[in-house]
């Protein structure tokens, strides 16, 4: 919590000093003495509109993964899923703790004979 703030308070100068700036430059060339919040209003616009796109596209992802973990739930009720980060699936068999990786036809094959679990 106190990092965000901290980023609060330097944003805040930043944008201060950039405002500092515009209004000299457009002040040196005999500019409207308005452009400069104006600009840095657009600019902060643009910004906020750009962070609510990200979280449009973020929200969707995660609902899509959420589904798609739901369906192999589904598919496979006596596994426990977990999604790689190569987008495969790993499934562990709750009753006996093997661990599998479905093959391109939807079976489900050991993972590898190094993870199997001797009984």
């Amino acid at each position: 919590m106190d990092y965000q703030i901290l980023a609060l308070v330097h944003i805040a100068a930043v944008i201060s000093l950039a405002g500092l700036a515009l209004h000299r430059v457009f002040a040196s060339y005999g500019g409207p003495a308005w452009a400069t919040p104006v600009i840095i209003g657009c600019l902060i616009g643009i910004a906020i509109a750009c962070n609510a796109i990200r979280a449009l596209i973020d929200r969707s992802r995660v609902g899509r993964q959420e589904t798609e973990r739901a369906v192999m739930q589904q598919r496979y009720p006596n596994c426990h899923v977990s999604l790689l980060k190569d987008g495969s699936w790993f499934l562990t068999d709750r009753a006996t703790g093997r661990e599998y990786q479905p093959d391109a036809s939807g079976a489900m094959v050991p993972a590898s004979p190094q993870n199997q679990r001797r009984q």
